[in-house]
Formats: C-alpha cells, structure tokens, sequence
C-alpha cells in the first residue's frame, strides 16, 4: 500500500484526484445508461436504428480519460441499459455489446493515431460504421444464418454516416460545456491517458 501511494505520488496522482477521477466517470457512465435507456423507449421504424445517444458520452471520455476508462463506460452502459430495459442476455444484449466494444475499441485507436486530423465527429462517424458492420455480422453469426442479410449493410451505412455526424457534433457540444469541468480535472493532476 504505501508503495502505491508512493508510486502515485511520483506519478504526480493524489488519493483525492484519483477519486474526483472515478467520480467523473462515475457521472459520465450514469449518463450513459440514462441515454441508452430513453433511447430504447423512442420507437424505431427498423430494427438496430438507433441515433446512438450514449455515445457522445464515450466519445467524451476518450481524450479526457482515455480508452480503457471509454471501454469501461461502454460495457458498463450496455449491460446496466439492458437490464433496465429488460433485454439483458437476449440477442439485443449480445449485438449491442459486441457491435459497442467493437465501435469503441475503433474510436480509441482512431483517436489515439488520427486525432491531429480528424476530430471527434470523424471518430465517430468511424464508430458508427464499425458499430454497424458488427452488428449484421453478430445478426449473421447468431440469429440469420442467410448471407443475404449483408445486403442491409449500405443502407445501414449510409444512416451510420448520419449518426455518426449527429453523434460526433454533440460530442464537440458536450466538450465545449465541460471546458470548465476539464480545467478543473486537469488542474487536479488527472489527465487523459
């Protein structure tokens, strides 16, 4: 323990910023599954449409906490939403929880190399795309053993790119309106990773 603390302390991390740092992400995975949650209640005209709400949240969280923390928010989000809304361990579970770690394991590595050339919305519209593709893959794999199902992948694309835009534009919203929050994390010593 006191190798920890020391090590922390080398680090330039207090015990205090590391818990301000848990309890931001706290908050940003509680707004997660709010979102997801009021998103599963407005009704789709097809299935697996949805604007993606809760990913401005992940999107947020990768340049402010990094990937693992981003992942973290995912995963948490996905498997509270589904038990809130009744589909945990269905088939809607197991596509969004795929299709979700997929999208966010591309924005972070998309973030992490590209970010000097594309902004958030460029990586989101890169999640939504993944999100997308793996969703009819999982379908493919689980539910419609038909390949024919790939032949939704061009409509379910050119409405990813949409998403995508919608998605990554709040996310810069989102960022702006947290400037102050940022400042004040970032003067704590916490910083994106």
């Amino acid at each position: 323990m006191v190798n920890r603390a020391a090590n922390n302390q080398v680090r330039g991390i207090s015990r205090e910023s590391r818990t301000r740092e848990t309890v931001f992400l706290a908050l940003l995975g509680t707004f997660a599954i709010v979102l997801h949650t009021v998103e599963a209640a407005i009704p789709s005209p097809l299935p697996w449409i949805k604007i993606g709400l809760a990913n401005v949240i992940t999107l947020v969280t990768i340049p402010l906490f990094g990937g693992g923390a981003a992942l973290a928010v995912t995963i948490v989000r996905v498997v509270v939403g589904s038990m809130i809304t009744g589909t945990f361990l269905g088939p809607s579970f197991i596509i969004s929880l795929f299709a979700g770690i997929a999208a966010t394991l591309a924005m972070i590595v998309t973030f992490r190399y590209f970010s000097r050339k594309l902004s958030l919305v460029g990586v989101s519209v890169i999640g939504a795309y993944i999100h997308s593709f793996v969703q009819v893959a999982v379908v493919y794999l689980l539910l419609i053993r038909h390949k024919e199902i790939f032949y939704i992948l061009p409509f379910f694309l050119s409405l990813s790119l949409l998403m995508g835009l919608a998605t990554g534009l709040a996310a810069i919203l989102l960022e702006k309106k947290l400037a102050d929050v940022v400042q004040v994390h970032a003067s704590l010593g916490v910083r994106g990773r």
